[in-house]
């Protein structure tokens, strides 16, 4: 059995999710309910933004959306790799590091 996380590239014209305000989207897409195990995912970024913005919003981007095929939810605090809109925040805050340690099963491949 694959256990990956894909990274998608797609220009914003090529894609129903990304927009101009909708930068990222992941997500698990394998999860072995019995044990909540993630073994799969992937998160799709568009390649209009990678362009448009720098360095450290980029990173921000990737983890922001690695979070997401990990599992983790959007996150209200701005302290947060996680918070809904994206920021500068380059290192995790608690609630990033509270929500990694709830995931129940890491992956076992």
């Amino acid at each position: 059995m694959n256990r990956n996380i894909a990274v998608y590239f797609i220009p914003d014209s090529e894609s129903s999710i990304i927009t101009r305000s909708v930068v990222g989207y992941g997500t698990p897409t394998r999860v072995f309910s019995d044990t909540k195990e993630i073994v799969s995912g992937y998160f799709v970024v568009s390649t209009d933004y990678l362009v448009r913005t720098n360095t450290e919003r980029r990173r921000v981007l990737f983890m922001h959306e690695l979070g997401h095929a990990l599992g983790l939810a959007d996150s209200d605090d701005p302290d947060n790799i996680m918070f809904r809109y994206l920021d500068t925040t380059v290192s995790l805050g608690a609630g990033d590091i509270a929500g990694i340690q709830a995931i129940e099963k890491a992956c076992s491949g």
